[in-house]
């Protein structure tokens, strides 16, 4: 009997932990009250919003990229949020 409880409680565990959702954010989160109109040059745009994700070797455009990740399984990945901006 001692045995059978142990077993159900690892089995009720592992069931609620299944359950449970998890998120993940990859990449630069911007805000969306930034006011991107005042930004003049590139300088200001790194002061702002940080180092881009990506810069373009031939037309020197920066890239920012984010991403957001719901886990429900192993079988269940919700892609909710991506966002790639360029400037």
């Amino acid at each position: 009997m001692k045995y059978f409880s142990l077993i159900s409680t690892f089995f009720i565990l592992f069931v609620i932990t299944s359950c449970s959702d998890k998120t993940i954010y990859t990449g630069k989160i911007i805000n969306k009250d930034i006011d991107l109109s005042e930004i003049n040059n590139k300088k200001m745009l790194i002061s702002v919003l940080g180092e881009p994700s990506y810069i373009d070797p031939i037309e020197k455009k920066y890239f920012y990229f984010s991403e957001k990740k719901i886990y429900k399984n192993q079988y269940s990945n919700n892609l909710v949020n991506p966002d790639f901006n360029s400037f």
